[in-house]
């Protein structure tokens, strides 16, 4: 079985979920581009944890450094929605409230494998902080692998986005990033 991919008709439906105010024409040529290429280096791949910690950071990176679309700000947001909604269908709880994670994917020299290895790093440290386990990241490791249960992507990835919608804004992203750089 390989892992999920989102197709860009449900990038799609994620932003405008988001994005409800939104009236703009997507590159859908480049959205169709982003998920075929990750399809493409995934395809016989088995979905283990490191597996869908890449594809999730994947998505997340490329969304957020190609432009296909032009309210860049917007896109990013939905590239990190569709990151955690991502580690989210295979059990992995991550939520969209992590401003660190979504500076670090929004960072320019950001790759899928440098996210990747700071989104397990935060499901580490999420594990450590919930279950009280002071043990070594291999501990933690296992602990993360018998979590991880692949489901199927919800039929209505609207309910899926509401649910994480209250928990990050661009506005608190931009403030942030603004008073860091300064």
């Amino acid at each position: 079985m390989s892992p999920l991919i989102f197709t860009p008709d449900e990038i799609l439906k994620i932003h405008f979920t988001l994005h409800r105010e939104i009236d703009m024409e997507p590159d859908i040529k480049l959205l169709s581009r982003i998920c075929l290429d990750i399809n493409r280096k995934f395809a016989d791949a088995t979905p283990d944890l490191g597996t869908v910690f890449d594809v999730a950071s994947l998505f997340g990176a490329k969304l957020t450094h190609f432009p296909w679309s032009k309210h860049t700000n917007r896109a990013k947001e939905t590239a990190f929605a569709v990151c955690m909604m991502y580690l989210n269908f295979y059990g992995i709880p991550m939520k969209c409230d992590n401003q660190q994670l979504f500076n670090v994917m929004r960072d320019h020299c950001t790759t899928g494998e440098h996210f990747s290895a700071r989104l397990l790093l935060s499901y580490l440290d999420l594990i450590s902080e919930t279950t009280g386990q002071t043990g070594t990241a291999s501990d933690l490791m296992k602990i993360a692998d018998a979590t991880l249960r692949p489901l199927s992507q919800p039929k209505n990835l609207a309910d899926a986005v509401e649910a994480i919608k209250s928990s990050f804004t661009i506005d608190a992203s931009i403030e942030a990033y603004d008073s860091w750089a300064c």
